[in-house]
């Protein structure tokens, strides 16, 4: 009964992320992100990130056409990516970057946030602090209190205590992302994100890691990655694993 009720909601849910006549594609990623992507690079250098430090790039819409609807930035869906890169290492996770019901209203009649492209800083932290008992490890903004841009219903505004921490990982759940405008990791995928981005930044003796935002669009009918100021990030070569 369990699991029949749990494809309904997904047929269900398939037809609110569904807009008009355009298809919806899929609810689930078929995989990790590619790791090898020159994009990343490409993306490291735009920002100008320390080669010798740790460092996040979340790339939102990274399932641009094989996810949601295809051409459209989703939500509550992990369509996103997030890329983990240090001296030693790269490794990559699903992810998403936006609130699950971005049109939904608080309690205080506020829209979620979306936050804006760009860079910031973060550091080790907990999410639901003044939750006892609901408390968990995660990144928060640097300093903890910092205001940050982002836009509520698609209208300029700022934001706080914009974590990065665990979602759920439940296809049938009616809130699997588990955001009111933090980003977020599958819940299967969060130990070993946080394992080795807490690693990675005491090996480094970071106190802040560096989170870069980027989007992928379609322009010109081609997906190409933006920057925070619109402009394309030029790779050079085409990439030898494009995306999805």
């Amino acid at each position: 009964m369990n699991r029949l009720l749990a494809k309904l909601w997904q047929n269900f849910s398939s037809c609110l992320h569904a807009r008009g006549d355009e298809p919806f594609v899929a609810d689930d990623p078929p995989g990790r992100p590619n790791r090898t992507n020159r994009v990343i690079d490409a993306i490291a250098r735009r920002y100008e990130l320390d080669p010798e430090k740790a460092s996040l790039i979340f790339i939102r819409s990274y399932y641009l056409n094989s996810m949601g609807v295809s051409g459209v930035g989703d939500s509550n869906i992990y369509d996103d990516a997030c890329y983990l890169i240090s001296p030693a290492m790269r490794e990559s996770y699903n992810a998403n970057t936006e609130a699950s019901f971005p049109k939904k209203k608080d309690k205080n009649g506020r829209y979620p946030a979306v936050m804006k492209l760009g860079k910031y800083k973060y550091a080790k932290g907990m999410h639901n602090k003044s939750k006892p008992g609901r408390q968990f490890r995660a990144l928060c903004p640097h300093p903890v209190w910092m205001s940050l841009p982002c836009t509520r219903n698609g209208v300029t505004s700022t934001c706080s205590h914009t974590n990065i921490h665990k979602g759920g990982s439940n296809a049938g759940a009616f809130d699997r992302v588990w955001s009111l405008g933090c980003f977020t990791i599958p819940n299967i995928q969060w130990e070993d994100f946080t394992e080795r981005v807490y690693s990675n930044m005491t090996k480094y003796k970071q106190k802040t890691i560096d989170v870069m935002i980027v989007e992928n669009v379609m322009r010109d009918g081609e997906q190409v990655v933006v920057d925070h100021e619109g402009r394309k990030i030029v790779v050079g070569k085409e990439p030898d694993q494009p995306f999805v």
